[in-house]
């Protein structure tokens, strides 16, 4: 199980001079499960940097993780294999490390070619270096743009990074290897998704994916791009989005699904349009306006018209449900079709509780409030359940793997947000249905208070803010940018705090 303590997270801005990942950084608190974590890098046998590999553009699907199902426990932490040295830094990698104080992630494309296609690999070497000799990595794999409309932006885009064999980076996720890793841009702001990604692992209590990180500086074809985030991929996979997709060919739809509510959804997943009932909604605020609706694109593995029918039923259903208890305060349960039928035996809040997660949708409420993320009702929001009988973690709807807060931390640091409707600066309704719906209700804001203030009790977040703050001038020295953009960021959450705490 992935863990990452409230420490390691106060002292994560620490991780801003040196090269460790969130998830290892040592601290005075010994990591839970300590005893688990397995830190093994890969080791290339070579005295020379190998050639990058041939242009193969693995598939998306084909070995890219294997499925949860199909997993071995990992075996135990056994005596540290010996493994050869990796060859020495070149000159030009030497002059980088002595220039640079975080990780370089260092690419180089079979025969310099530029990365410019979201749609395939360019065959690549990957070197990681500026860090402790046991996270040294040289592997090869592809390289790709990834994103939406971050894509197309100045020249540097965000990218995917698929080895040809799992690698770990960095440390992250207790040492987990993988063969997907991404690297998202910083933007002007320097920590958008850094804040969130370490607020999340704050708010979770380690019983829910989201991904670890860490900033890295990023060298395309030798030529410096920028201080990224190297983050993880939003994926089924064991410990990250750990549901049982069905193996090649199964059409049988109890099994596990991914879901993303999708303002970009396209062919390369099966979606379906979800209108939320288009009913009227009244906010927590007294506010009533008619739902909308969203896209959702399911992204594990699918074999069947049958299987996307089947959980587009199943989240249409369970929407019912919760808004039946929010607005009329009426109990309905599911079916063993999923229909839903009425419950005079339950009370509202238990026909909710039967078939979401509550405490998954109470992390998400707490960390979009604090970050004010314009995208939370319109894409890049994550949902999973799991109907192979096997897994205890997604047996309900489960909101969790939060990504992209890019349009994030900005307008007034009071008022509601993603508890209420929202209007975003163009004119788009950026309202999350589920979020307003379950905010409307008293039992769950509760839930919410009484979460915020355990939270608050302990200091979590203001510590981290503290650190984070003292070691931005490395950071922002590594980027060639000043250090007050990314301040900015930690004062708006500082006074989202201190709005939420004269309410919550």
């Amino acid at each position: 199980m992935f863990k990452k303590t409230i420490a390691a997270f106060m002292a994560a801005a620490m991780l801003l001079s040196g090269c460790a990942s969130i998830a290892t950084v040592d601290t005075s608190v010994t990591p839970a499960n300590s005893s688990d974590i397995i830190v093994t890098p890969d080791i290339t046998k070579s005295e020379s940097v190998p050639a990058a590999s041939v242009v193969t553009n693995p598939s998306e699907k084909a070995g890219d993780e294997t499925p949860s199902s199909q997993v071995q426990p990992e075996q135990p932490t056994g005596p540290e294999e010996t493994k050869e040295p990796l060859p020495p830094l070149s000159v030009e990698q030497q002059a980088i490390a002595s220039a640079k104080t975080l990780p370089v992630v260092y690419v180089t494309t079979e025969g310099m070619q530029p990365v410019t296609s979201k749609d395939f690999y360019v065959a690549s070497n990957i070197e990681v270096f500026n860090c402790s000799e046991d996270q040294r990595l040289i592997a090869t794999g592809g390289i790709k743009v990834r994103g939406n409309s971050t894509s197309d932006l100045d020249g540097n885009p965000p990218y995917r990074i698929k080895f040809d064999e799992k690698h770990n980076m960095l440390g992250l996720h207790d040492g987990r290897k993988y063969k997907s890793w991404v690297l998202l841009r910083t933007w002007t702001t320097l920590i958008p998704d850094y804040m969130a990604f370490a607020l999340a692992g704050l708010i979770f209590e380690d019983r829910y994916y989201s991904s670890d990180c860490t900033l890295v500086n990023v060298y395309l074809n030798g030529v410096h791009q920028g201080v990224y985030l190297l983050c993880e991929q939003n994926q089924v996979a064991k410990d990250r989005i750990d549901v049982k997709e069905p193996k090649e060919g199964d059409t049988s739809v109890n099994v596990g699904y991914s879901l993303e509510m999708d303002n970009y959804p396209s062919d390369e997943h099966p979606y379906f349009l979800m209108n939320h009932l288009a009913s009227p909604l009244t906010d927590m605020t007294g506010v009533t306006k008619n739902t909308k609706g969203n896209y959702y694109s399911i992204k594990s593995d699918t074999y069947s018209p049958e299987q996307v029918a089947f959980i587009e039923k199943y989240l249409n259903s369970v929407y019912y449900i919760l808004y039946n208890a929010a607005m009329n305060n009426t109990a309905y349960r599911l079916d063993d079709q999923m229909n839903t039928v009425a419950a005079p035996d339950m009370t509202p809040k238990d026909a909710v509780c039967a078939v979401i997660d509550v405490n998954s949708v109470a992390n998400m409420v707490i960390l979009e409030e604090l970050t004010h993320n314009y995208d939370v009702g319109t894409g890049s929001f994550y949902m999973a359940v799991d109907f192979s009988g096997n897994n205890d973690k997604y047996q309900k709807l489960t909101f969790d793997a939060p990504w992209d807060f890019n349009w994030a931390y900005q307008d007034s640091t009071e008022g509601y947000y993603a508890s209420t409707f929202q209007i975003n600066p163009y004119g788009g309704n950026s309202s999350n249905m589920w979020l307003v719906t379950f905010m409307s209700m008293d039992w769950f804001r509760d839930i919410v208070k009484t979460k915020w203030r355990n939270l608050e009790s302990t200091q979590a977040i203001e510590n981290f803010l503290r650190l984070l703050s003292e070691t931005l001038p490395t950071l922002a020295g590594d980027a060639g940018a000043p250090a007050n953009t990314a301040q900015a960021v930690v004062n708006y959450v500082n006074g989202r705090i201190a709005w939420l705490n004269t309410v919550w």
